[in-house]
């Protein structure tokens, strides 16, 4: 979390650096996907030990979220996850994917 958290400040600074007055930054993973990956108590934990709150971290750090659905959702015949030349990082089968994708959205509601 600390890490994504730097991260997106690099960016936004670099973007504040720029000199231009309207930039965007585009984020493929924000912090609020990490809550589909771990239990409640678990993220409840991260958020704590990290001095945060879901609300203000969900409603004020990200002017916009663009939320694509898995393809596992809808176009299963192009959700691979046996070809590492493909994507070697995929690991959840179909409707654990699903499943996720489903939390994700959860977390960024109502933004």
């Amino acid at each position: 979390m600390s890490l994504q958290m730097s991260l997106e400040e690099c960016f936004y600074n670099l973007g504040l650096l720029s000199g231009k007055q309207n930039v965007a930054i585009l984020i493929d993973r924000g912090l609020m996907d990490g809550s589909a990956y771990v239990s409640p108590e678990q993220w409840q934990a991260l958020l704590d030990d990290n001095n945060l709150n879901e609300q203000v971290l969900r409603d004020n750090r990200y002017e916009g979220i663009i939320h694509l659905v898995t393809a596992a959702d809808g176009a299963p015949d192009f959700y691979i996850i046996d070809d590492p030349e493909t994507n070697e990082a995929r690991y959840e089968g179909v409707e654990e994917a699903i499943e996720k994708d489903k939390r994700i959205r959860q977390a960024y509601y109502p933004h």
